[in-house]
């Protein structure tokens, strides 16, 4: 099956190149301090469900993330290495990662490895987040409305 990898955002028209120095340094901020700034997109349609009701009116976009290099953790495994490879006190060394990766994609969203990994149960569904997001395009799919949000909140 297909990822789909959606992008949510109050703004009619999303910017890539315009998003400041958290792209191109990933530094995390002091309350989040487990996620790395970025461009953040989620995978299928849990933070449309998070949203709930929040979500009508929003604008959505399809993302497609190109040539982008990702470290993809689709596994239990993948993670422990990740972790193992990147760990900085109690989280990730996000600056090393850049290094190396334009992003991150979790997916699927493991709840048991969230049980066991700090930095990981802070993304809370399958979703990614690229700081240099110079390979990945958009796609306006307009605006989120009432059908939409009752459509996801019946399917999960």
């Amino acid at each position: 099956m297909l990822t789909r990898r959606t992008h949510i955002s109050d703004h009619e028209e999303v910017f890539l190149r315009v998003r400041g120095p958290g792209y191109e340094n990933p530094v995390c901020d002091a309350i989040y301090s487990l996620k790395p700034n970025g461009f953040w997109y989620a995978i299928d349609d849990r933070y449309l469900a998070s949203l709930g009701s929040a979500a009508i009116g929003k604008y959505q976009y399809r993302v497609n993330l190109g040539e982008t290099m990702l470290a993809y953790l689709s596994c239990a495994a993948a993670v422990r290495e990740f972790s193992a490879t990147f760990r900085s006190g109690e989280g990730i060394d996000w600056a090393s990662v850049a290094s190396v990766y334009d992003g991150v994609e979790l997916n699927p969203y493991d709840s048991v490895v969230a049980g066991q990994v700090d930095w990981y149960h802070m993304w809370e569904y399958a979703c990614g987040v690229v700081w240099r997001p110079g390979n990945v395009t958009l796609r306006a799919e307009g605006r989120i409305d009432r059908n939409r949000v009752g459509a996801v909140l019946r399917a999960v």
